[in-house]
């Protein structure tokens, strides 16, 4: 099912539209109206190849941007200087500017070079050595204020502090698992198929993939910090715990498919006969799914359970065909919840968006 995307999430998208447009238009009156350079088409250019999504990320790219752009330049006089305003010079120019946008340095604007030697060429900037001397300051100028331009509004106009979304994740993962250690709880209690197991590994494999971008945005959000005047104002909401969360949590995901995966096997050779470990194994798993998703939640009592369950098995004198199965079962179940517990203790992660009221 496709996910809804979230109101703060459609603001943020639409306020950098905003902005990107807004920069292109700033830079293009500044170039044309105020400095009055000729044909300041690069002005805008730059300035849209400027605006991301964050401050920090604004200033690297458009320094790449700056030297792409006076690559284009150089190739594009170059180019006509050797061989003519001719279609022969603009395919050499566009072609080792594609080539070049391979390097490493410029490897966020592979084709901004070969645009940009294209736009001289075709607007007759370089139609003579003589005039391709006198224009190529201005065009020089032109992608420098839109560099210039974008980052300034980048920096002044709310610029990004995404905080709350790395939580938000983390408490999404937390539900995820919790209502899946449910489903396998009432699936051991009452009976369960191998395709019932198979979908559970899937599920996780789905949670494997909300942890992804969790991290994701952990990454976005500690870069949305760095150069950002707002993080004075907005105190940090996501731990440096965080990536030790996340960590966690795939762990915590690798064991409940290892506990589903064994329920596929077991379901095919009817592993698991003993009705009382199944009722009990099934109803621990269900109280741990249903404290995964509560913030702080212990689970010390689990931990209890599942010894006593242990120990019980041990005074049964279980057939020593059952122990493989069995034990491994017990195993995952005691590290689903030890990672429970990390999660739940993790000082101001797990439940934040939550109280927050987001």
């Amino acid at each position: 099912m496709t996910r809804r995307p979230r109101p703060a999430t459609v603001l943020s998208d639409v306020l950098q539209i905003a902005k990107a447009a807004g920069a292109a238009v700033l830079a293009w009156e500044l170039a044309d109206g105020v400095l009055a350079l000729d044909d300041a088409f690069l002005a805008p250019w730059a300035a849209l190849l400027t605006v991301h999504a964050t401050v920090l990320r604004s200033v690297r790219r458009g320094v790449e941007t700056i030297a792409a752009v006076a690559l284009g330049l150089v190739l594009s006089f170059v180019a006509v200087l050797v061989l003519g305003a001719d279609t022969v010079s603009l395919a050499l120019a566009v072609g080792v500017g594609l080539a070049l946008g391979r390097l490493p340095w410029l490897r966020h604007e592979s084709v901004t070079a070969a645009v940009t030697a294209l736009f001289v060429i075709t607007l007759g900037e370089t139609s003579s050595e003589g005039h391709a001397m006198a224009v190529l300051p201005d065009r020089f100028a032109d992608s420098a204020i839109g560099v210039v331009v974008a980052v300034l509004v980048n920096l002044v106009v709310v610029p990004p502090l995404d905080q709350r979304s790395v939580n938000l994740q983390i408490d999404e993962v937390d539900r995820s698992i919790g209502a899946l250690l449910v489903d396998i709880g009432e699936g051991l209690r009452t009976g369960w198929t191998a395709e019932d197991a198979g979908d559970w590994i899937d599920r996780t494999r789905s949670v494997d993939a909300t942890l992804v971008h969790a991290r994701s945005l952990l990454s976005f959000s500690d870069e949305s910090r760095r150069w950002n005047p707002r993080r004075r104002r907005h105190p940090v909401t996501v731990p440096t715990s965080s990536g030790e969360v996340l960590d966690r949590l795939e762990e915590g995901v690798a064991q409940v498919r290892g506990i589903a995966r064994h329920l596929r096997e077991a379901a095919r050779s009817s592993g698991v006969a003993d009705a009382h470990f199944r009722e009990r194994l099934g109803s621990l798993l269900g109280a741990l799914g249903q404290r995964v998703a509560v913030p702080g939640a212990s689970v010390v009592g689990l931990r209890e359970e599942l010894t006593d369950l242990a120990t019980d098995l041990a005074d049964a004198h279980l057939p020593a065909r059952t122990w493989p199965l069995y034990g491994a079962l017990l195993a995952n179940t005691l590290t689903v919840v030890d990672v429970v517990d990390d999660v739940a203790t993790a000082p101001g992660v797990r439940g934040r968006a939550v109280r927050s009221g987001t």
